[in-house]
């Protein structure tokens, strides 16, 4: 979500570091309270979010497999290499489960943000569908 700028209030829970300050989502735990309201005052237009909940999860090397031809994904290698390098081969699996559960929880809270705030037209994303099929519980 784009950040309103003034002192009304944000209309961004996550982070960009073109908008700083950064979200509240990476200032504290989840929380019900949280919404968009002090944003939206005084504004008469709907306000939608989009791209809601641009999350970074940990790469899952085993679908670089899948990637051949003109899309093989060289980007996994490097990160492959990155992660070989730290000594981290044996963990990775690990950082994919635990960032795929955070990057849901995460748009979860982002959704429900939304959802809470009275006169917030609606918001949009790029795809949810790889937290949905890993994380079906938390969405």
């Amino acid at each position: 979500m784009r950040t309103r700028n003034g002192e009304a209030g944000r209309t961004r829970s996550s982070f960009s570091h073109v908008d700083l300050p950064l979200g509240y989502i990476e200032a504290g735990p989840p929380t019900t309270p949280n919404d968009f309201s002090r944003a939206l005052e005084g504004i008469t237009l709907p306000v939608i979010g989009h791209e809601t909940g641009q999350y970074q999860v940990y790469p899952n090397f085993d679908e670089s497999r899948k990637c051949i031809g003109v899309l093989e994904a060289r980007n996994f290698e490097l990160l492959r290499g990155k992660v070989r390098a730290a000594g981290l081969c044996e963990q990775w699996r690990d950082f994919f489960q635990a960032s795929g559960a955070l990057a849901a929880l995460c748009y979860r809270e982002e959704i429900e943000s939304a959802l809470r705030t009275r006169g917030f037209a609606g918001f949009q994303f790029s795809t949810c569908r790889i937290i949905v099929q890993r994380h079906p519980s938390v969405v």
